[in-house]
């Protein structure tokens, strides 16, 4: 009777996981087929992106409130905050640094990679720059409650096993950097699969949101300002 019930929930979670990444990717897809990705002006990507981003974290702790699961099942926690908020600043530059060296592994192993950032992606002016300071924010906020917080734990439960969720959730986050090359996909697997490691550790957001925007900040925020001198 209690294997009926335990089957019965992962069958509800997994109804539950599937509509979610259903949504995740019509919202992904809908503003490409209004706009050539190359051609797509930074301000109108920038408020899409900042939208759907809090349109899917909202819609996770919809669900958890529906469950009547906490917040802390997502990492969602102010527990050692302050602490998580040093670790992740402390071993950023570390951390940048290895991204880099993956990454030049990678192309230099003759992986495509993109050279510079698209042009959608890169702010001009000093409102753009604003815009692209709170994208980043948000962005490192949801792309961490999805992806770490949500996805990964969903997969966990589902599939009882902790390196299939970090698998399965690393690769989601990486296909949707399929815009910057094989190299660049490589790379973000790198990223997410530190990022899974660090939240399971930690339990908690905290220091992956840091890292993530930190590492998000310095080419769409702080390369633009270094442009304008």
């Amino acid at each position: 009777m209690q294997e009926d019930s335990k089957y019965d929930i992962k069958r509800s979670k997994l109804r539950e996981l599937t509509l979610f990444l259903f949504i995740c990717l019509a919202s992904l897809a809908f503003p490409a087929l209004l706009f050539c990705p190359e051609a797509c002006p930074f301000l109108i990507l920038a408020l899409i992106t900042i939208l759907r981003n809090l349109g899917l974290s909202a819609l996770i702790f919809v669900i958890l409130k529906l469950r009547g699961e906490p917040s802390s099942r997502i990492g969602w926690t102010r527990q050692d905050l302050g602490k998580n908020i040093l670790w992740g600043i402390l071993i950023f530059p570390l951390f940048y640094f290895s991204v880099g060296v993956v990454l030049d592994f990678f192309t230099r192993a003759g992986l495509s990679h993109i050279e510079d950032v698209p042009a959608s992606l890169s702010p001009a002016g000093i409102w753009e720059i604003v815009l692209g300071g709170v994208l980043v924010l948000v962005v490192a906020f949801a792309e961490e409650i999805i992806f770490r917080g949500y996805l990964l734990a969903r997969f966990q439960e589902i599939t009882d096993s902790t390196w299939i969720g970090v698998f399965l959730s690393t690769l989601l986050f990486a296909l949707g950097h399929a815009y910057e090359g094989v190299a660049g996909v490589m790379a973000v697997s790198y990223i997410g699969l530190v990022f899974s490691l660090l939240f399971l550790w930690k339990k908690s957001l905290a220091i992956v949101i840091v890292l993530h925007f930190l590492t998000d900040f310095i080419p769409i925020v702080i390369a633009p300002v270094l442009g304008m001198w």
